[in-house]
């Protein structure tokens, strides 16, 4: 199972920033009833938002969203992600996936979460950061960038309407990169069966070498970028 995710947040500081915004959806491109998750979240009193430059969450705004508190906001998102892990079967897994993740949105979660007390059920949920997939292969010379909105755009040839820096927005764009690599591995079959080749890229096998297995803030910082 894939759930991609993001988070928006009061500041660009890992070690002080909170969350405003989170959104999780998980990876069934055919379903008409999709399992999303949507909340947003008040920082604390007298917190500022800096980042609101870039996606518009003022502390008004949010008041107007029906913001609820850090804590209560990574709750309810502990149990969304319990709920959708009782479906696993067998040694299926869960890959909890972000972009740039690594380095920013899992050490956020990681250290809100060592602050209220929450701890995830790590068994068999993984993290994993396309971000890092791609800055580690051969693809990222397709890019004239690795950011999101660069990526997507250079993938795509295509600039959308939709504002990035809102989680949900940028979830789905994350889920539309995912997707064209999905459809290159099948090309990619392709010509290694025509031509007797390897398959040169397959987005789940390195999703899987690339993610690890708790939400601890060292593994995160001692990842090489």
């Amino acid at each position: 199972m894939i759930i991609f995710f993001d988070l928006e947040t009061t500041g660009l500081d890992k070690s002080t920033a909170e969350i405003v915004e989170i959104y999780a959806k998980v990876y069934e491109p055919d379903s008409t009833s999709p399992r999303e998750f949507h909340k947003f979240a008040l920082p604390s009193y007298g917190k500022p938002v800096e980042n609101a430059y870039f996606h518009g969450y003022s502390r008004e705004v949010l008041h107007l969203k029906y913001a609820i508190s850090q804590k209560e906001c990574l709750k309810e998102f502990k149990k969304w992600i319990d709920q959708q892990m009782e479906s696993l079967v067998g040694n299926e897994e869960c890959f909890l996936v972000g972009y740039n993740s690594f380095r920013y949105d899992f050490i956020i979660l990681h250290n809100l979460c060592n602050y209220y007390g929450i701890q995830f059920e790590t068994n068999k949920l993984r993290f994993s950061d396309v971000y890092y997939v791609l800055k580690h292969s051969s693809y990222k010379k397709m890019f004239n960038n690795l950011q999101l909105r660069t990526v997507y755009e250079d993938l795509y040839q295509h600039i959308p309407d939709n504002e990035y820096h809102h989680a949900d927005f940028d979830t789905l764009i994350l889920s539309q990169i995912y997707e064209y690599f999905k459809n290159l591995k099948k090309v990619a079959i392709i010509i290694a069966d025509t031509y007797n080749c390897p398959n040169i890229f397959d987005i789940n096998d390195e999703l899987n070498m690339c993610s690890i297995d708790t939400l601890n803030f060292e593994e995160f910082s001692s990842l090489q970028y």
